[in-house]
Formats: structure tokens, sequence, C-alpha cells
């Protein structure tokens, strides 16, 4: 029996507990998010499609959405092994990035700092905790990982002026996870292939390399490295074509977010604004900063744009050559296409955390006789940053970790509860407006004609809309009055609003919950409902309410 000084000095040993040690601290830390509010709709999204794709239903094809595909594969196969519920997907996702981080903080441990790699998830999650819906899972949590990897597969590229087979595949996912889960992510890429097209360039001439050489080796480096890129793109598309989905990805995911959704949104209309608009929102942070606005987290937001889009850049410039320092600068500014300090900035926020948590360790790990020669303001910024960074990431520690609930928690529980007692295995429902929670927990299916939005339903769902008259859904899931980005149903989907108004009933006891007019009966009588009493509709209701508020203060004021 070996004794536990014996089992460290193994060195495979002591880095497999390590390794394991490291894996499970960052599942850990991930955990006091699990049961966070769901974001519904962009986060439900994900896994109402999983379990749609797992009743054979088709992306694109018969699942419309204007969102890159693979973000729906991956939850779909974390339903297919069984995480049925939210807190089963989001574990699924957090075991899957706490390998990714583990397995960097090997790979790079040469190029980067090891302890970075495993402290950086901290401020990672300091900066999302504090945001709307950040701590949700997200396209953007794919395409953080997928940063990261180019970040650090770009520090070892400076280094070792090659790319191995590992390197790229881990390319591949990248790709996979950044172009696969949010298209914007292409500018991002575009200066980042820009650069490193410049390093090659700058390389064979500084070295005098004839131009024949040159050609060579860049064919061999790189079309090793596209073969194995396209591979999981050439999968997807010959599952495309035998599933007659291909066009449809095209037209929903590209045309419908070039063509349709910029009118209602006021973002996308041009391809060419998305290569300005990194460096102007960085300018922008900083111009509009005020004192007065200083506050804790505000501090560490602009402690860690300064330190990963301006410092650590800057120190690699020193180090490699003003290309290199410009290209990392310009992919971490690209990440932001849609913000930094926000849900959609998740990808710019990870590499902000990455290489801020590399700047902070190396003032002290890597050099403390300077460290401890350092002004006093420069320690005193170093201490308050960190503790800035505890207090923040320990706020409200135990809220929602995986011990406080052990089953999830289902705002719309009434109306799931009523879809459930009234619908069978062959009735559908149709959602109709932009929360899609009560398919998820009640796992009755979508007709999948989209009216939420009023891009997709200008796109997409006005050219399906027959499949509704159609099938006739036994239930359907309204708002009244629905508006959507300033946008009414009544205004930009006047067809399916009156086919609405004219063939659905409100059903009593629900909030959101309307059935065919001929099973209105029926359904009351399950619910335990008079079907020839009159019921307010939630919007009656909540008019009611708030006129009842306003003659009460009337009332007090006199």
């Amino acid at each position: 029996m070996k004794t536990i000084k014996e089992i460290w000095a193994d060195n495979k040993k002591r880095r497999l507990i390590l390794g394991l040690g490291c894996f499970a601290f960052l599942v850990f830390i991930q955990l006091k998010y699990l049961y966070n509010t769901w974001f519904d709709p962009d986060e439900v999204d994900i896994y109402v499609y999983a379990y749609e794709m797992n009743l054979g239903n088709v992306l694109y094809r018969d699942l419309p959405s204007q969102h890159m595909p693979f973000t729906y594969y991956i939850s779909a196969f974390f339903y297919l092994i069984g995480a049925r519920e939210i807190y089963l997907q989001r574990i699924c996702f957090y075991i899957m990035f706490a390998a990714f981080w583990t397995g960097f903080a090997f790979r790079y441990r040469k190029y980067f700092n090891k302890w970075a790699i495993v402290l950086h998830p901290i401020l990672f999650f300091t900066l999302l905790q504090n945001q709307d819906f950040s701590t949700q899972i997200l396209s953007e949590n794919l395409a953080a990982i997928g940063a990261e990897i180019f970040i650090l597969e770009l520090l070892r590229f400076l280094k070792e002026k090659d790319i191995d087979i590992k390197g790229c595949i881990l390319m591949s996912i990248a790709v996979v996870f950044t172009l696969g889960t949010t298209f914007v992510s292409i500018y991002a890429l575009f200066y980042l292939g820009l650069g490193v097209l410049s390093l090659e360039i700058y390389w064979g001439i500084k070295n005098k390399q004839p131009m024949k050489e040159w050609w060579a080796m860049m064919l061999k480096r790189y079309l090793k490295l596209f073969g194995i890129v396209l591979i999981p793109w050439v999968i997807f598309i010959i599952y495309s074509l035998a599933t007659h989905s291909l066009y449809d990805c095209y037209y929903q995911a590209y045309v419908v977010n070039r063509e349709y959704y910029p009118k209602y949104i006021g973002i996308g209309g041009s391809a060419l604004e998305g290569f300005f608009i990194p460096i102007t929102r960085l300018c922008g942070s900083f111009i509009e900063f005020k004192l007065k606005d200083l506050t804790q987290y505000a501090l560490i937001e602009k402690s860690m744009l300064l330190m990963g889009t301006l410092y650590f850049p800057y120190k690699l410039h020193k180090k490699e050559g003003v290309i290199a320092g410009v290209t990392l600068s310009m992919f971490v500014m690209s990440l932001a296409e849609r913000g930094y300090f926000s849900f959609h900035g998740k990808q710019a926020e990870a590499a902000l955390a990455l290489l801020s948590a590399s700047v902070m360790i190396d003032i002290v790990y890597q050099s403390k006789e300077k460290f401890a020669k350092a002004g006093l303001a420069r320690k005193a910024y170093f201490v308050t940053f960190c503790f800035l960074i505890f207090v923040n990431y320990c706020n409200n520690l135990t809220e929602n970790f995986v011990f406080v609930y052990f089953s999830e928690k289902n705002h719309y529980e009434s109306d799931t509860d009523a879809v459930l007692a009234i619908t069978d295995e062959n009735d559908m429902m149709w959602q109709t407006n932009i929360c899609n929670t009560v398919e998820w927990v009640s796992k009755v299916p979508n007709v999948n004609v989209p009216v939420s939005c009023p891009w997709m339903w200008e796109g997409v769902g006005s050219k399906r809309f027959d499949r509704v008259k159609q099938i006739r859904p036994k239930v359907i899931v309204y708002t009244e009055d629905y508006v959507c980005w300033g946008a009414k149903m009544s205004e930009y989907a006047p067809e399916a609003y009156n086919f609405i108004e004219e063939n659905y009933t409100y059903l009593p006891g629900t909030e959101q919950i309307w059935v065919r007019n001929e099973d209105y009966a029926e359904s009351c009588r399950i619910l335990g409902y008079d079907p020839e009493a009159e019921y307010e509709t939630p919007k009656v209701r909540h008019e009611r309410e708030e006129q009842e508020k306003k003659e009460q203060k009337e009332k007090d004021d006199k």
C-alpha cells in the first residue's frame, strides 16, 4: 500500500489528482447558479427544441429558429442521456465547461499561467451574476469556451510557430462553439484570421523564406487545419441534405436575420457595420464613464476591460510584436458585437476574465519581487480589485445552490397543471407568446408556427400558418394585446390574431392558456369551473385591479 507521499511523488498520479480536484472545483463554483430563474424564452428555447428533436422533429424544417444549430444539438444529446429537467441540463453544461477549463490548464500551462486558467471562471461569474439573465445557459456560453480556445491557441502558436493536430481539433470545436452557435462571431474570426495571416507573412519576410517554400508550408499547415475544421460542418450539411432542411437553415439562420430582423430591432442591416462596432463599443465604454457611476461592480467592469483589451495585448506586443498585440486586441473587442456586459456579451466577458486573471496573477505569482517594490497605489488597487471580486462572487452564495432545492421551480405552475389535465398524448399546443415554459414542463408538442416575434412571423410563420388552421391545436399559450419589441401581434400578424380571437376562449384559473371553443365546456368541467359562468381574462382582471388601486389611492389622499 503506497503512502500519500509516494502517490504524490508519482508525476502522473499527481497530475491526475490535481486534474480531478480542478475539475471538481470548476463544477462546484457553477452550482451557485443551478436554480437561478429560467431565462424564458432564450434558455428554455434550447431545451424545448432538445425535447422536440428527441421526438423526431428536424431543426429548421420542423422547428423554426433564427439561431445557429449546434447549441440545440448539444442540448438534444443531453436530453437523450436523461437531462429532462432544466437543472439537469444545466449540470450537463456545467460539467462540459469544467472539462474544457481543466483541459486548458494542462494543455496551455507552458504558454499561459495555469492558475489564471483555473481561477478566471470566478472573475467571469462575478461579471455574469450582476447582469440580467447572464447566469443562464445560452449559446453565448459555448461561444465563450470557443473564444478562450482561440486566445490560448493563438498564444501557443506565437511560441511554437506551428499548429499541431490537437490544436486543429480544438479549433474545429471552437468554430462550432462560436460560428456554429452565434453567427456574429464571424467578425472576431475574421480579425483573428487576418492577424494570423499577417504574422505568417511577416515571419516569412523576416526569415527570408523563399516564396515557393513559404507557400508549401502554408498549404501543408492550413489545409490540415481547414480540413479538420470542416469535418463537423460537412456532417451537418450531409445530415441537412438527408433531412431536406439545408435551405431552411440558410433561410432562417441567415436571411431572416439579415432581411427581417433589422426592421424591428435596428441592428444587422449592414454587414459592414459589424467590422467597426467593436472599436466604437470600447471607446464608448470609457467616453461614457462618469465618476458618480463608479460602483464596486463598475470598477470591476472597467478594470477587466482595461486589462483584457489593452494591458494584456500591450504586454503581448512587447514580447511578440505589434501584429500579435493588435490581433489579440481586435479579436477580444470583436467578441463584443452585441455589447460587453450583458448576456449577449458572454464571450467577450470570458475573454476579459481570462486575460485579466493572467494580469492579476502575474503581478503576484510571477513577479513577487517587482510587486514588493511597487508603490502603495498599485498594491492598494490590486488588493481592492481582489477584495471586490471575492465579495461580489460570494454575494448570495447559497441562494440557488444544489443543496437548497431538490426540484425545479416552475413559474407557470397553474398553466402547466391545466394543460396536463385537459390534454392527452395526441393533442398539440400553439405557443403564440415568447415564454415557452409551458411546453417544456407539460411536454405537449408545439405546432411550431412562430408568431411570438414579428420578424419570425413575417419571415417564416406567415408562410406556415396553414398548418395551424389544419391542426387547430386544442391549447394555445396566448397573451391578450401581445407586444414584442414594440410591435403588436394584432398589427404584425392580423391573420393569426383574428384566428385566435374567433376560435379560442380563455381558460379560467390560468394566466395564458386558451382552448378551442368546442373544448371549453369540457375543459372547465375537468378543472372544476362552471362553463356557464363568466370569468375575467387576465387583461380585464389587471385593468380592474389597477383601477381599484387608483380609486383607493384617491380615497386615501382625501
